[in-house]
Order: C-alpha cells, then structure tokens, then sequence
C-alpha cells in the first residue's frame, strides 16, 4: 500500500504488513473503508522544499485505522533514519574547558537515529521528533551523548531539538 500525503510535494507511505479490512459501498456511491492494517515494514519519504529528501524505516507495530471516510484514517507509525556522524557538535557547548585530547574523543562516529512519529489524522499528521543512539551504543563515551540525547529529547523548547534533526538530515551532523 503506497499513500501520498500531500499533492505534488513527494511525501508519501509505503507500507506492508496485514490488515482486516472491511470495505463498503452503498446505493449512491459512498466508500467506507473500516478496519485495522498492521504494519511490519515500509518507509516513509520526508521531502521539504528542495532542502530535505529522506526515507525512513517504518518501525513494526505501527498500525493505521479506518473507521468510515477512506481519507479520514487515524495513524500511529514511528520510523527512523540512521546519520553516522561525530557528537561533538552535540556535547561542545558542554566542554569548554575540555583539552584537545577530550574533544578529539567526540569526534568518533556514532550511528544516532532520528525517529519520526507521526500520530493523528491521515491527511494531516501530527509529526515530531526524537534522536537516539542504538540501545548497544548508549554508554558510548561515558555515557556522555546519552545524557545530552536525554536532555535534549525532554527539553520544553522543541526548536532545539528541531534544529539538531534538521542539522542532521540536511547537514549530516549536529
């Protein structure tokens, strides 16, 4: 099932997994479509403008729900995009009176993922963002990028974590 969400613009959902669906048409023409499509792979394609074109792995569980209207479908999916870059953009407002050596630590490369979740109506989600590290690499330099993931995750000023995914997916680092 491949679903464009917005005109001309190149988001779009393309999704596999299995669904129970039930669907209906009465005397006038009217579609109903009701049921549950449990999703177990696909991706979705963010574009924006010229700046950002990037695809994202649907995550297994996310699911889409119709209950009448085809158009009017309920949706919860979670998917992610891997950026293999250096934390030191992340942490370096943290480590001013850090050495040369210390900084130079940072500037390993880390696979941190950018998780988009997109809840509510089909045609128009509401879509935000998270950025974590892989559960196998959390304690990665002391446990430090983690922290600063952690915080920035919580944070009340949504632009900052905004501007760091952003910074990822058009930049390829913090």
């Amino acid at each position: 099932l491949k679903i464009f969400l917005d005109e001309g613009g190149g988001n779009y959902v393309r999704v596999k997994g299995d669904a129970d669906l039930i669907f209906g048409m009465d005397p006038s023409g009217k579609v109903t479509l009701s049921g549950r499509y449990e999703i177990s792979e696909g991706e979705y394609q963010l574009v924006y403008r010229t700046v950002i074109r990037r695809k994202f792995n649907l995550k297994e569980g996310s699911y889409i729900i119709w209950s009448g209207d085809p158009l009017q479908a309920q949706m919860n999916l979670t998917a992610k995009h891997t950026v293999e870059t250096d934390a030191l953009g992340l942490v370096q407002d943290q480590m001013e009176n850090s050495s040369q050596a210390e900084l130079n630590r940072f500037r390993q490369e880390l696979p941190f993922l950018v998780m988009l979740n997109m809840t509510g109506d089909l045609m128009e989600p509401i879509i935000d963002f998270d950025i974590e590290l892989p559960q196998d690499q959390r304690g990665a330099l002391g446990g430090q990028v983690q922290a600063r993931l952690n915080q920035l995750n919580q944070t009340e000023n949504e632009s900052e974590l905004n501007k760091q995914v952003f910074a990822l997916l058009v930049l390829g680092r913090f």
